[in-house]
């Protein structure tokens, strides 16, 4: 039985080994690629002094570069920037349910891939071999924490009031607020950035908002982010998209805190969407009622244990919580 289980694992690994290869060579990742990403410089420097192509492309146009600076295989990087390749080659988007390159992944670039994976060093020797700091990048690295790089960057002319084509990293501050960085985030405010421009399908708030983040939400609105501010096709609001968002049971108290803040500083209970006609509060007090017969239900049903209906408990608990703290707002 145990060889069995043995020959099977190996079985298993080989199959998977061999579906990856098949899966990189349909994608047209090459050997150099594959030295690349592996920071193998004696192989690159072999490979590009036999002819290859130090900007072949991928079946998703990624080059050596783009493998190399996502991996964080800085000598590879040196080594294909002297070998001449196209610090600025950005590839296309690669479609869902590939692996190779990566699934389901939005067009990128060196610099982009350096930056999203916290490599730098890395981000800093592609802007100094002339890479041009594009809105993707420039998001990103809102979310690395690093005030150094943004200045460099905002230095090379990144303008942190462009909104970047990417679906997932809009700005250089919504970036920032997610992450909960309030240091960034005052940064950004004091070079310029605007904490109410125009986000396709979000704000810089609602950012904050959904990343459970008090002290930044507190930081926008008093410098100036408007609390009942609309974004989307249907007038969607920060308050809303708290209240109406899912949280995580182990989050329920920053939940509160973030709701408190924004009824504070001027959020309005009364406002809804445009495509509904009643206000959020009326929203909640639904929502609550939900919950509580839900936790009855659970409470009575057998089949439940003891875990299944304390967690019931708690969100009846959180949605009372909620509509009492915006009723009280209300008044």
């Amino acid at each position: 039985m145990r060889k069995i289980l043995i020959y099977g694992a190996i079985l298993i690994v080989g199959l998977l080994i061999a579906f990856f290869s098949f899966v990189e060579k349909s994608e047209g990742v090459t050997p150099l690629m594959l030295a690349a990403r592996a920071n193998n410089t004696a192989e690159i420097s072999m490979l590009l002094t036999e002819g290859a192509d130090v900007d072949r492309l991928s079946a998703y146009r990624w080059t050596a570069l783009t493998f190399a600076a996502g991996a964080g295989s800085a000598e590879a990087v040196r080594t294909l920037l002297d070998a001449g390749t196209d610090v600025n080659h950005m590839s296309r988007k690669v479609p869902s349910a590939r692996f190779a390159t990566r699934g389901g992944y939005e067009p990128t670039n060196a610099l982009s891939e350096a930056i999203r994976y916290g490599h730098l060093n890395i981000a800093y020797t592609l802007m100094s071999a002339g890479a041009n700091i594009d809105t993707k990048s420039l998001a990103l690295a809102g979310g690395q924490g690093s005030i150094p790089l943004l200045e460099r960057m905002v230095g090379l002319g990144g303008n942190v009031n462009e909104v970047s084509e990417s679906e997932f990293h809009r700005t250089a501050l919504c970036e920032a607020a997610k992450a909960g960085d309030g240091d960034v985030v005052n940064w950004l405010l004091d070079h310029g950035a605007d904490p109410n421009l125009s986000i396709p399908h979000n704000s810089t708030l609602n950012c904050a908002v959904r990343g459970l983040h008090p002290l930044i939400v507190e930081i926008l609105i008093e410098l100036g982010a408007d609390p009942n501010g609309t974004f989307g096709t249907v007038d969607r609001r920060a308050l809303s998209e708290s209240v109406k968002g899912y949280t995580d049971s182990r989050k329920y108290d920053r939940h509160l805190a973030v709701i408190e803040i924004l009824l504070r500083l001027g959020a309005d209970v009364n406002l809804h969407q445009s495509n509904e006609d009643y206000p959020v509060l009326t929203w909640v007090e639904d929502a609550m009622n939900r919950a509580i017969v839900g936790y009855d239900e659970a409470a009575d049903n057998p089949e439940y244990d003891g875990a299944t209906v304390e967690r019931f408990r708690r969100s009846a608990e959180h949605r009372t919580a909620v509509y009492n703290l915006l009723l009280l707002f209300s008044k």
